[in-house]
């Protein structure tokens, strides 16, 4: 198998794990690997048997990013089809200026539970529920609990070391790679569990396999910047296939699809 192709099955792996969950803290943390408080289970447990509006505020990237914000609404809309009387609807955020006024567009426009995505909007949100008691909030990849706020958080280090583990198992070339789109905590829990996860492959097989883009220790490594740039993140991608990674782990959004379009093989002349 080539290269290009493993690398190529690597971040489409990656991809997909992202898609299937949201952010949250590294295992010994106190984390119980399910959201936080339980306004929301409350909530949603008054709301079977009568008609209410369930609203969200997508982050930047638009609802079919491949990754929080197209499986956040996949949420929505699965409760919309179990229960009918769940009316749902979504706003996207083109930057951070769109999440207030998108919040409070929501939050006064008859939405009984508003839940934003991602872990930039968290202050945002929480603002929001301390301006609109009377309404219910959540928050996808954010701690916290309050009267009606409620905090979404899933232990993703242990998806990050398996994603480590399995690349450390396929890597032809001794070298693996994983970047974020930013050097926050929700991007970085992810990056921590993939070395962890080389590191335990390394002790168990008695192998040395590297691991380019991110150091635990320092908190160093390396990030697109961005959620959304494609050509950034397959920029950064092909930078770590020069030198030496045959599997990336994007932890990116949007952004990490460009790793998926540096594996794809040249267009034949």
């Amino acid at each position: 198998m080539s290269v290009r192709s493993v690398m190529k099955i690597a971040a489409v792996a990656a991809l997909g794990s992202l898609a299937l969950t949201g952010c949250g803290s590294k295992p010994g943390s106190g984390s119980s690997g399910s959201g936080s408080g339980s306004s929301g289970s409350t909530t949603a447990a008054k709301a079977v048997g009568k008609k209410i509006n369930a609203c969200m505020v997508l982050d930047t990237g638009g609802v079919d990013d491949r990754s929080f914000n197209q499986s956040s609404w996949d949420g929505m809309k699965a409760a919309n089809a179990a229960n009918p009387n769940i009316s749902i609807k979504y706003v996207p955020s083109n930057s951070g200026a769109d999440y207030t006024p998108n919040l409070t567009k929501l939050a006064t426009g008859g939405c009984a539970t508003v839940i934003g995505v991602g872990g930039l909007m968290s202050d945002n949100v929480k603002s929001a529920a301390k301006t609109y008691p009377k309404v219910h909030f959540a928050e996808v990849d954010s701690p916290g609990t309050g009267a009606n706020f409620y905090g979404i958080q899933y232990n993703t280090a242990q998806a990050g070391f398996l994603g480590g583990y399995l690349a450390a198992s396929l890597t032809k070339t001794g070298k693996v790679g994983t970047w974020g789109g930013l050097n926050i905590p929700p991007v970085t829990i992810y990056m921590d569990g993939f070395q962890e996860g080389v590191q335990y492959y390394n002790t168990q097989n008695k192998k040395s396999v590297q691991v380019l883009g991110w150091d635990e220790k320092t908190k160093k490594g390396t990030f697109s910047n961005s959620f959304t740039d494609q050509n950034k993140g397959k920029s950064v991608s092909q930078s770590m296939a020069s030198n030496g990674a045959d599997i990336i782990f994007p932890v990116a959004g949007g952004s990490g699809l460009g790793a998926g379009a540096a594996a794809q093989p040249p267009a034949a002349s």
